[in-house]
């Protein structure tokens, strides 16, 4: 096949000017002697995706994403592909995006530069069609309409609730009862409300199924594939199964809510540790299925939304998780983020602690309430969103064991425990090879190594993901570019809070509002007291935001009432007749 004339050539290198080696000036040749015979020539490289600095002050693509390159891709819709160097991180990254899709390329090593137009195969149009390219991860965006013309409406927003198979099996039961308490407030009152003129609506803004961390904890895996495929797709279902049936409590009030009005929309905007359900419409029919068991498939799909934003202009509203907002944090793209990573090794450890006391039941059986209460107690480690503070939260733990039961029962309960160290340096070793970092095993054991990977894994977890104030800076920056929305609400953080800018729209100041509607996650409190690591309660954070307006008149006002404390106020008047700038 030959290319047909003044075709557009797309070309991936890492090595490309203003870079001064030899590669990058002959790489460089290759496309001006291809734009001379009248061809179009784009080219992937690092700096149009996330770099890293190498060694030799380069900047190289560092694991870009598929979805990154797709969208190359799909804006040019080249003719041809070459790869050069398809052993390097971008090489290797565009070769597997283009053997998932079924792109036809060539490719050549750094030392091979002089390439012909003759050698350049022609991709197959059919093989790289907007339909084919497997890419299951586009961005879904749902703007809620309010069709009936109703005079008032009424958004809650529940964020965080973290339903999981770790926390059915803690000992003091699901959190999610905690949740069920306002979830039937709500219910109850959109039951009494539903003959009058309002609109009720219910957003579970992301992370609701914490589906990523009850898959780590049932089979011990990450779920996904790095280019965003399920790894199992059937022992995802069958987690989901697991998962629908523990929580027949809350599905039967979704169900309820649903029922109680024909306009009753559940909307379920995905985040980071449910973003499975953007893999599988199996789960999301099942869902749906078991909210709404009697109606048939178009009801339910009309009444239960699944999206990545919700836009309600009516309230001057945007709401969306916050995850895609993180520099670190991939899973929109299929990709697992760092938090993800943590989260891996922080179960797979507490699994083999609990493994090692499991065994000492055996040889101490007199002792064996006292193993489960510190089973119980390792469980809680769950809880601790601190990287660097679950490693001195199980030291104070195995330090208690031995100072409380003398002799070798004693000795051996703080072993079980303190051997987390090697656990944990094992773990570390995995995740860093998986992004090509390779670090001896005997290097991380030491205990300063160890408390310099969690003081990074924490500075990136802490300072450049899971921050309201990032949130604050990109509620700016999408109210405008769409001035029909003045208030942001995201969650992710765990963190409650409200925050109030004023921005120009439109040539006009204008008041915002970024709200955080928190979480129902425990939070497991350790401290640095007096020279000692203390212990302290299980607080029980609460969640939850209700949006309610009066949409009669130009000038609207909207209430903000958070379940967990706050309640404030915004005013907008309708900007229909603003452009939206460019």
């Amino acid at each position: 096949m030959v290319l047909k004339p003044n075709a557009k050539i797309l070309l991936a290198t890492d090595a490309r000017e203003p870079q001064t080696n030899g590669v990058a000036r002959t790489w460089g040749k290759v496309k001006d002697d291809l734009e001379s015979h009248g061809d179009k020539v784009e080219i992937i490289q690092p700096c149009r995706l996330r770099t890293y600095p190498s060694l030799m002050g380069l900047s190289l693509a560092y694991h870009p994403s598929f979805a990154a390159i797709d969208k190359l891709f799909r804006a040019f819709q080249p003719d041809a592909l070459h790869i050069l160097t398809p052993e390097s991180s971008l090489g290797q990254r565009v070769k597997k995006y283009a053997d998932r899709n079924g792109i036809r390329y060539t490719s050549s090593k750094a030392g091979d530069v002089n390439i012909s137009r003759e050698a350049l195969i022609p991709l197959d149009n059919q093989s790289f069609s907007s339909k084919q390219i497997a890419n299951p991860l586009v961005h879904n965006s749902y703007e809620f309409k309010n069709k009936q013309k109703l005079d008032r409406i009424r958004l809650a927003s529940f964020s965080d609730v973290h339903i999981s198979t770790i926390a059915n099996d803690l000992p003091k039961g699901n959190h999610s009862e905690n949740f069920l308490i306002d979830l039937k407030a709500f219910v109850s009152k959109s039951e009494r409300s539903q003959n009058k003129s309002r609109q009720d609506l219910l957003t579970l803004n992301g992370d609701f199924f914490d589906l990523l961390e009850s898959y780590i904890w049932d089979y011990g895996e990450l779920p996904v594939k790095k280019e965003g495929r399920l790894v199992d797709p059937e022992k995802v279902v069958q987690l989901f199964e697991k998962m629908l049936g523990q929580n027949q409590k809350v599905i039967s009030q979704f169900t309820k809510y649903l029922q109680s009005s024909p306009d009753a929309k559940l909307i379920y905007v995905i985040g980071n540790h449910d973003f499975l359900f953007k893999l599988s419409p199996t789960l999301r029919e099942m869902f749906q299925r078991a909210c709404l068991p009697n109606a048939d498939e178009a009801e339910r799909k009309q009444k239960i939304i699944f999206t990545d934003d919700l836009k309600v202009e009516d309230l001057g509203l945007h709401i969306e998780h916050g995850h895609r907002l993180d520099k670190y944090d991939y899973s929109s793209n299929g990709d697992v983020c760092w938090g993800d990573w943590l989260a891996y090794i922080k179960i797979q450890v507490i699994k083999n602690i609990i493994k090692r006391l499991e065994g000492l039941k055996s040889k101490y059986s007199d002792n064996e309430k006292q193993i489960e209460k510190y089973k119980n107690r390792i469980m809680k480690v769950e809880y601790i969103r601190d990287a660097k503070l679950f490693p001195k939260y199980l030291e104070k733990l195995a330090t208690i064991a031995e100072n409380k039961y003398q002799g070798s029962f004693g000795n051996e309960l703080k072993a079980a425990i303190m051997n987390f160290n090697d656990d944990f340096a094992k773990m570390l070793k995995k995740s860093l090879g998986a992004y090509g970092i390779l670090v001896p095993e005997s290097i991380l054991k030491s205990q300063s190594s160890l408390e310099l990977c969690a003081k990074i894994i924490n500075f990136i977890y802490k300072e450049l993901t899971h921050k309201n104030s990032i949130q604050t800076k990109a509620a700016a920056e999408i109210c405008e570019n769409d001035p029909r929305f003045i208030c942001v609400s995201m969650g992710h953080t765990h963190i409650h809070g409200i925050h109030e800018d004023v921005i120009n729209i439109c040539g006009r100041e204008q008041r915002i509002m970024s709200v955080n509607s928190g979480t129902y996650v425990p939070m497991k409190k350790v401290q640095w007291k007096n020279g000692v690591w203390m212990i302290g309660s299980t607080m029980m954070p609460k969640g939850g935001v209700i949006f309610s307006a009066n949409l009669k008149g130009n000038l609207r006002k909207v209430k903000v009432s958070a379940l967990h404390g706050y309640e404030t106020e915004y005013k907008f008047r309708v900007v229909d007749t603003l452009k939206v700038p460019n």
